[in-house]
């Protein structure tokens, strides 16, 4: 979307990027989009440390076994690798 015109408590905007806010659309876009990068990265990359890994739309609920070696870092890789797709990042709790 280009050229989406919105107005918010007496303002107007345009968005500039992305789907359009509050279609209907743009749950079932994130979910298709972020679940391409999900299957095709996410879970190929860290499977053996996701026991247990569920999202609906923008929540994630996973069960994380670290690694034997490099807890730390493996773990900062998966946030990170979260926060390659899109522009958006997520908000993420420390196990």
């Amino acid at each position: 979307m280009d050229n989406n015109i919105f107005s918010f408590a007496g303002t107007y905007w345009r968005q500039r990027s992305g789907t359009t806010m509050g279609g209907p659309a743009a749950c079932a876009d994130a979910t298709i989009s972020f679940g391409n990068h999900e299957n095709n990265r996410i879970l190929t990359k860290f499977k053996d440390e996701l026991l247990y890994c569920k999202r609906y739309i923008d929540d994630i609920f996973a069960i994380w076994l670290p690694p034997d070696k490099d807890k730390i870092s493996t773990w900062n890789a998966f946030k990170q690798e979260l926060n390659n797709w899109g522009h958006l990042e997520w908000v993420i709790e420390d196990p």
